[in-house]
């Protein structure tokens, strides 16, 4: 979670009516514009399995001048390398949301004519301004030619050496390093190189506020936040969904090495989701950091006991905006049930949305993976009291 004052806590505990969001424009390491004049706001953030850039925003400029609208590629609202930090706000205190470099920009300015010599002046502009968290700079940066580890070289270790110059990287409490075989290589796509590395050590990453890419760990933790309903809950709505698209039931995995291809077959082989069972087959497909059939082998393994959907059920929950909840943090759900109880649920967050407007700040929306388990005893529940 980020780090988030008790001040703030008891201000979006209550109705937080002064609750807002501001951007601050920078340009080559230069504040050009300390807030930006934004009408409509909102920030997403994903933490699913194969998500690889994981923050994206977009901001609305309002620019009654058009002093803002960009033409070049040095401006405050670039897309060739201006960024925006992004800020909660709640009276005086204040929590950074992220770093974001600007993807994309499309100025509509207005113009008219005044004077009696028809002088054309700007009446103004609306810029949509779309946003990527820094992990775009890492996948931008691609690797110019295959690459292997150094002799010795761990998870860790290889994640800081290829983010070095692009992004700082700190590692959450809970992590458990491990070796790297120095045969693998690396190549095209660095993003994707620093997402496999970390599930080797069953981790993901996440960026924090401060632009520091944070490695933290998929195994359960004390719930940081718990959303409930009633007098002074957080909770407004809570919903859920089953997709046929988002399941498999086997994972192939294929070497590292590109002299000699190796594949293992992983599957699940009890339960609904069996291989051959009800839901046929459907496999995920998956490049192994490994060179021998027991390490192909093992990656398919890990994978498919990684594979969120196989374990979990997401909810969609509506709260309470809460600056200081990040994809990873562990949250409890007080789920209502039919006879009035609340069934408490322990999820991982995988995705945040915050929006808002120029006049405030609207609930949150959570998907929160809870146990598969956990899920259906609220429903042998709901059905005994039905």
């Amino acid at each position: 979670m980020r780090p988030i004052s008790s001040t703030m806590l008891d201000a979006i505990a209550g109705s937080a009516p002064d609750a807002r969001v501001t951007a601050a424009a920078w340009y080559d390491g230069i504040l050009r514009e300390p807030e930006l004049p934004i009408s409509t706001w909102s920030a997403t953030w994903n933490g699913a399995d194969n998500t690889l850039i994981q923050g994206q925003a977009s901001v609305t400029v309002a620019d009654p001048t058009g002093r803002l609208a960009p033409w070049g590629f040095d401006e405050p609202l670039s897309a060739a390398g201006s960024r925006l930090l992004l800020t909660f706000r709640c009276g005086d205190e204040a929590v950074d949301l992220g770093w974001f470099t600007v993807a994309d920009n499309q100025p509509t300015e207005q113009w008219r004519l005044v004077g009696s010599k028809l002088t054309w002046v700007s009446g103004g502009a609306s810029i949509p301004v779309g946003l990527s968290d820094l992990t775009l700079l890492v996948q931008d940066s691609g690797f110019i030619a295959p690459e292997a580890p150094p002799t010795g070289a761990t998870v860790l270790s290889e994640v800081r050496r290829l983010l070095t110059g692009i992004c700082p990287v700190i590692v959450a409490d809970g992590v458990t390093d491990a070796g790297v075989p120095s045969t693998i290589v690396y190549k095209d796509d660095r993003l994707a190189a620093v997402q496999d590395l970390v599930r080797v050590i069953n981790c993901r990453y996440r960026m924090t506020g401060n632009g520091s890419l944070e490695v933290y760990p998929l195994t359960q933790s004390a719930p940081v936040w718990t959303i409930q309903g009633g007098d002074g809950g957080a909770l407004v709505s809570l919903n859920r969904r089953q997709t046929r698209a988002d399941l498999i039931n086997g994972v192939v995995s294929t070497s590292n090495d590109p002299s000699v291809e190796i594949r293992a077959l992983a599957t699940v082989t009890a339960g609904p989701l069996r291989w051959d069972g009800p839901f046929g087959r459907k496999i995920a497909r998956h490049n192994a950091i490994a060179t021998t059939q027991e390490g192909v082998e093992a990656d398919a393994n890990t994978y498919l006991n990684n594979t969120a959907v196989l374990k979990t059920l997401p909810l969609t929950v509506l709260c309470k905006p809460h600056p200081g909840i990040q994809i990873g943090d562990w949250v409890r759900v007080a789920q209502p049930t039919i006879n009035g109880a609340a069934y408490p649920l322990d999820g991982l967050v995988t995705a945040v949305q915050l929006k808002g407007s120029a006049t405030g700040v609207d609930p949150m929306q959570l998907t929160v993976n809870c146990a598969l388990a956990d899920v259906q005893a609220v429903g042998l529940s709901v059905r005994g009291a039905a």
